[in-house]
């Protein structure tokens, strides 16, 4: 999956619980889910798959 796909998957996975302007700030603000890595660098390096992961998480109700 690329950046742009996985960036769409993450937003519609986080938009039946957030507000949009929630969503955006959960692509900067640190996760603690990622290891206090934000989920815009993740995106950045590649690392797609973990991103969606997080959401996914976020979603589920897991927290750490």
């Amino acid at each position: 999956m690329d950046k742009d796909a996985a960036i769409i998957e993450a937003v519609r996975l986080l938009a039946d619980s957030l507000t949009p302007w929630a969503v955006a700030q959960w692509f900067e603000k640190e996760n603690r889910y990622l290891d206090g890595r934000r989920p815009a660098d993740l995106l950045t390096a590649g690392q797609h798959d973990r991103v969606l992961e997080a959401a996914r998480a976020f979603v589920e109700g897991t927290y750490l």
